[in-house]
């Protein structure tokens, strides 16, 4: 059967940018209770909510639906809508239905996994249950970017940041002669321009290397959650010191190490960070950065990464495995790069064995 869900009735409502349909949905209480557990005994429809570009009025098969147990979030694909009706900018009350066994009933067509935000902050602090919750049920904004694709530029006045669902980011600034530093890489679970939150125009660019899904949060509900949660305000600022401290950490690399060390101070990080947030397995990690980007990050030449990185697998430090980077000798990476990872202020235990 169908249920029919109310956007205009209760809960938070998803952004929507002009020039842009999207479909949007809330919960409404009854419809809570209604399906409230699923077939694994998960809350199968806490704080959810739909984008989806339209094209000809058509959503795509891609649309996403974030749904909540407590700790996980899923991926629901278009199909799950029985049907569906999208609605204009400023337009409210329209109606979506949706098939119950498709959100819960039926958890093969839910891809749960660790919510990206909160396995992020939970590496360099602890989390009560009522600040997962809390961060569980931000209205988000979900969108995807091509790879290579501007998310903020240099002199943008930002209202909201952007949380790294998936892919890969970077932070960069352009020489008037466009030379391009690449300043800082950003994985799943880190919000790169947070500091836009209280500084109001951007001092540097942020861009996609991967293809990224992105979930935007506003900034007055980032206010809103810091003024009901105030120790969240505390981790967020922690937060905001590593993202420094790492900064400085590269300043060093960049001026003072040669190149191996620089290679291999950076390949520590990324994986050290990767494994934090549970994307290490077997010691391997994506590593989808190209050897242009590497130089840009670097400040070496292409030639000079090439030859760098062939000096790191002759001497069994690195290998690779497609797409994949692995770490064959961590010992011998970490005396390479002069890398101490007390910059990185993780939890006890997130360093590899």
């Amino acid at each position: 059967m169908d249920c029919t869900v109310n956007p205009g009735q209760h809960g938070h409502e998803l952004p929507i940018e002009q020039d842009q349909q999207f479909l949007r949905a809330m919960a409404v209480d009854q419809d809570r209770k209604n399906l409230k557990r699923n077939a694994l005994g998960h809350n199968a429809l806490v704080g959810w909510g739909v984008s989806a570009w339209s094209s000809g009025g058509h959503p795509k098969r891609s649309c996403l639906c974030t749904v909540s147990d407590g700790s996980h979030f899923g991926s629901v694909a278009a199909s799950t809508f029985s049907r569906i009706r999208i609605t204009d900018r400023g337009e409210s009350g329209s109606n979506v239905q949706f098939r119950p066994d498709a959100l819960g009933l039926c958890p093969m067509n839910l891809a749960y996994e660790p919510h990206p935000l909160i396995r992020r902050l939970e590496s360099i602090t602890d989390l009560s249950q009522s600040e997962k919750d809390a961060l569980l049920h931000l209205p988000l904004m979900l969108r995807e970017f091509a790879a290579d694709q501007v998310i903020v530029r240099e002199g943008d006045h930002p209202s909201e940041s952007c949380l790294v669902i998936s892919g890969m980011a970077f932070r960069f600034k352009m020489t008037e002669d466009g030379k391009r530093q690449i300043m800082s890489f950003h994985i799943a679970g880190e919000i790169p321009d947070l500091q836009s939150l209280h500084l109001r125009t951007m001092d540097h660019g942020l861009s996609t290397l991967t293809p990224c899904k992105l979930a935007f949060i506003s900034h007055r509900s980032l206010r809103s959650l810091f003024q009901q949660h105030p120790r969240l305000s505390e981790v967020f600022w922690r937060e905001t010191l590593i993202d420094a401290a790492i900064f400085r950490e590269w300043v060093v690399n960049v001026g003072r190490r040669p190149a191996p060390a620089r290679m291999a101070h950076l390949l520590c990080e990324l994986f050290l960070r990767h494994k934090a947030v549970g994307l290490v397995t077997d010691h391997a990690f994506e590593f989808p950065i190209t050897q242009s980007e590497m130089a840009d990050a670097l400040g070496l030449s292409n030639v000079h990464v090439n030859r760098t990185l062939q000096e790191l697998r002759a001497r069994g430090l690195i290998g690779e495995q497609g797409h994949l980077l692995k770490i064959l000798d961590w010992e011998g990476l970490k005396q390479a790069g002069e890398f101490d990872p007390t910059y990185l202020h993780q939890e006890p235990g997130d360093e590899a064995a």
